[in-house]
């Protein structure tokens, strides 16, 4: 069985929708021929099949319907009002996920909560709109923003449970953020916080996968990249702006993070 990763997937979408739900409130028992995932917008709702039992489907979750998977899928009874984005799709272009000849990796799971990236919601929203549209090239984009929809989901499978940032890691980057230009370092982190630099490194690779300096590196080049396109500044007034005094080490900075030199924007 062939693995699909998250940077193969090519979804086929049948349909995109987004809307209230009318007077039909049941949607089973049944099977689907193709993968359906939901994005729960308003109220709550109730999923069964005999594989993960009950759910209870709440907002900013996206649910995960397998093809050929006998369910029963409602708004819950005490639920009044309702509304919801399906997208009924093939994650992979010539093949048939229900005939067992790709599976995704990493695994998804039933529920994802997406209550900590506000772009999934976003994404279910422009894909209903664009598949409802007629422009030229609208099977391609509606495409492109489920691919994002899984790349974003997966992130979360990869990591059962989903992986947050602890209260302390949001005040770190807060605390970075907030005093960028300075380029704070570990030490000043573990001052700040009451730690030791090497406990402030390990931390960081855990939660963000990266260090604290890569991290202010990242974050200076991105605030210079909307400077030098948004504002027009030259590279060294950007430079500047964000902290380097040094020209040519804002340069290479700059080229390591994005793979192209600040000169060529």
């Amino acid at each position: 069985m062939r693995l699909c990763h998250p940077h193969e997937i090519d979804p086929r979408v049948a349909m995109a929708n987004y809307h209230a739900v009318g007077p039909v409130r049941q949607w089973g028992g049944r099977t689907i021929a193709d993968v359906e995932l939901i994005l729960a917008v308003e109220g709550r709702f109730e999923y069964f099949d005999d594989v993960v039992g009950r759910l209870i489907h709440r907002p900013r979750q996206v649910l995960l319907i397998p093809p050929r998977r006998f369910h029963v899928y409602r708004v819950a009874g005490d639920c009044e009002k309702a509304f919801f984005s399906c997208i009924h799709h093939e994650p992979l272009a010539g093949r048939r996920f229900a005939d067992g000849t790709y599976r995704l990796d990493p695994a998804p799971q039933p529920l994802t909560d997406v209550s900590d990236d506000p772009e999934v919601p976003a994404l279910f929203r422009r894909a209903a709109e664009t598949f409802s549209g007629y422009g030229r090239f609208r099977a391609e984009l509606v495409s492109t923003i489920v691919k994002e929809v899984y790349v974003r989901l997966s992130r979360q499978w990869a990591e059962p449970g989903g992986r947050r940032l602890s209260p302390r890691m949001r005040r770190m980057v807060a605390y970075l953020r907030e005093h960028l230009a300075e380029h704070p370092t570990r030490r000043d982190l573990a001052e700040a916080f009451g730690l030791t630099p090497q406990y402030v490194n390990a931390l960081f690779r855990q939660e963000l996968r990266t260090t604290p300096t890569r991290y202010v590196h990242r974050e200076c080049v991105l605030w210079a990249h909307r400077l030098l396109r948004g504002e027009g500044l030259s590279v060294r007034q950007a430079g500047r702006r964000v902290g380097f005094d040094d020209p040519f080490h804002f340069s290479r900075v700059f080229k390591r993070v994005l793979g192209v030199a600040p000169s060529r924007l």
